[in-house]
């Protein structure tokens, strides 16, 4: 999320905005213009802003990605595993009765999810503390995974992105990635470095060749 000079009912606050662009979101915020702001655990803690939410009175907190504070919050980011303590010392209106804390993940495993019952001071005796979907199918997403030799790699790479998943879209190769707005095909390939045989930049150029190649 970015800093809307013109569009005031969402803002995010952080070190990327300027002095004067702190202060708009502040007073947006402070006005009731603001309804949604993204915060990340480190700035809960900032001097500059823990008194500022003290009297900002918020009304609700969700924590997206809450797997994070299990994850992250024993390894770099320790501000995770205080999430639930800031929230209540930082965070709390005039009462000083903290907000409704909603956690939510869609990829935490028993283990993690205990971690963040605990990290969280959620009630564990409540049965209605956690909730899960009934299952956890998701039609729309399809794993595979292929097995290459060290020499035929970016062959397989070719087939996979110029015949495999077009077949999987039900398009013809030739048209399976037109340009059709928002219901363009695309695809994202992460490689395991920077540079060299599988870089970004090699490995752009290659599947580009290969594009026009199959044309």
């Amino acid at each position: 999320r970015g800093y809307y000079k013109n569009e005031n009912i969402a803002h995010v606050l952080n070190s990327s905005l300027t002095k004067t662009q702190t202060k708009q979101v502040k007073e947006d915020i402070t006005s009731g213009k603001t309804k949604l702001l993204y915060v990340a655990p480190e700035s809960l803690v900032k001097t500059e802003n823990t008194d500022f939410f003290k009297a900002a009175n918020v009304s609700f907190y969700a924590i997206d990605e809450a797997h994070c504070i299990s994850e992250w919050g024993h390894d770099f980011r320790t501000p995770y595993l205080n999430v639930s303590s800031n929230l209540r010392n930082f965070c709390a209106d005039e009462t000083t009765h903290p907000p409704p804390v909603l956690a939510l993940t869609a990829t935490a495993s028993p283990s993690v999810r205990r971690d963040m019952l605990t990290e969280l001071d959620f009630n564990k005796s409540d049965p209605n503390v956690v909730q899960t979907p009934a299952s956890h199918d998701r039609p729309n997403l399809h794993l595979s995974i292929s097995l290459t030799s060290r020499g035929n790699n970016r062959q397989l790479l070719s087939e996979i992105v110029f015949e495999t998943i077009p077949q999987q879209l039900g398009k013809e190769p030739s048209n399976a990635f037109e340009q059709l707005g928002e219901n363009s095909n695309s695809i994202i390939v992460f490689v395991p470095h920077v540079n060299g045989a599988f870089g970004i930049d090699q490995i752009r150029e290659f599947l580009k060749n290969e594009a026009d190649r199959r044309e």
